[in-house]
């Protein structure tokens, strides 16, 4: 397996902390379609050239936004469902689940795929009480949800599982830093391999959020 990393350059309308992380400057739609900030065309516009990158436009660079401004892009597609804050969502968003005909699901949370890791098409992982209530009454898709929030973010008193995460394959879910250190690892991966996934820590460190793996080529789920 042949992986091409892309890296998202920073985007100084977002806080220094997260200002490079993918889930809050790029949102793949489906099949080669994203929407991307200028920040991240800038950074991988040229690498991946057969991608359909429609960019958001330079109101996001003119100012610094805070939240809930920042999560126009902070949202989880996962095979028949989007999950996403309505009210903040880029509108292209609504739009493409409506004609696709997805089921969408409304959260509180602004950063909506920064809470989630995503397993596969049906299942999920988040320590976000909000979005677990929530899926659970709008959809019966399958979610583990944790107990405590041990990601660790610099400037933010904690980060979040879905941007420790993402694939690397269909069947290969990878977490940036040593997921065997979280307390609830026999859960995480009891639930992982009921799924037929496998779990790949990347290094020996703490987990920590770098803003999710966001998988580009076709066939890596």
């Amino acid at each position: 397996m042949k992986i091409m990393l892309c890296e998202v350059s920073k985007n100084d309308a977002f806080a220094e902390p997260i200002c490079a992380h993918p889930d809050m400057n790029l949102l793949h739609l489906g099949d080669s379609q994203w929407l991307v900030t200028e920040s991240a065309f800038s950074g991988i516009g040229n690498k991946c050239s057969n991608l359909e990158l429609e960019i958001r436009g330079r109101e996001e660079s003119e100012k610094i936004l805070n939240y809930p401004n920042d999560v126009f892009f902070n949202c989880a597609i996962m095979g028949n469902h989007i999950i996403m804050n309505k009210k903040y969502s880029d509108s292209r968003i609504v739009s493409y689940a409506e004609k696709h005909n997805l089921t969408l699901i409304d959260v509180k949370q602004g950063y909506c795929k920064c809470a989630i890791c995503i397993v596969d098409e049906n299942s999920l992982i988040t320590e976000d009480e909000g979005i677990y209530r929530a899926i659970k009454k709008q959809s019966d898709l399958d979610i583990l949800l944790l107990k405590k929030h041990e990601i660790k973010l610099n400037g933010y008193e904690y980060g979040f599982i879905g941007g420790a995460s993402g694939k690397l394959d269909q069947n290969i879910l990878a977490f940036t830093g040593m997921i065997e250190l979280h307390t609830e690892y026999q859960e995480i991966k009891t639930f992982c391999e009921r799924k037929g996934i496998s779990i790949l820590s990347l290094s020996n460190e703490a987990l920590y959020d770098y803003g999710s793996l966001l998988p580009i080529s076709e066939n890596t789920g």
